[in-house]
């Protein structure tokens, strides 16, 4: 739903884009009837993937899965089987363990095992401190511009006075 709404502020911003491409903000799809195309945000119940065919696919938050297995994830990639040249990207924090999905899939791309896997993945030196603003900037290529810069450091100092949430803090920021 968030990435709804930000591709129909896209298309209602667009002066080339808004003529061709129908909002449906109560059903949350994008509509292009010329082309027949049809963009729409699924709810994260694995059964609203069964029976689509999508060609293209953003999964987002994907560190949330906990486990090495999602259904909604593996509905969406079966299914993007019916095309040729299918996309998917994943947007998301870090899994909290090497043992989620995200993580095992990271793993794997890492591997350069398949050529089509492309990985952008922004972390932090370890060599530096964890609360530097240089370590918070590294891990976070949005940081000031539409990632909060004051909410970080926020987040960055809480972390350091209370070791309890340390790790959240570096699974999340870093």
């Amino acid at each position: 739903a968030v990435l709804f709404k930000l591709a129909a502020k896209i298309v209602r911003m667009s002066p080339t884009i808004n003529p061709v491409v129908v909002v449906r903000d109560t059903i949350k799809e994008l509509f292009c009837p010329e082309l027949g195309t049809l963009y729409k945000a699924l709810s994260a119940e694995a059964s609203t993937a069964h029976g689509q065919s999508p060609i293209f696919a953003v999964h987002d938050e994907l560190g949330q899965v906990r486990g090495p297995i999602s259904e909604l994830f593996n509905a969406i990639e079966n299914a993007m089987g019916a095309h040729e040249a299918p996309m998917s990207i994943i947007i998301s924090t870090q899994a909290p363990t090497d043992a989620d999905l995200l993580s095992v899939l990271i793993d794997d791309a890492l591997t350069g095992r398949d050529p089509r896997v492309v990985v952008s993945l922004y972390t932090a030196n370890p060599d530096l401190d964890p609360f530097s603003e240089e370590a918070i900037r590294q891990a976070n290529p949005a940081f000031g511009d539409f990632l909060n810069a004051e909410e970080v450091r926020d987040q960055a100092a809480k972390a350091k006075s209370m070791p309890s949430q340390e790790a959240l803090y570096r699974n999340y920021t870093l």
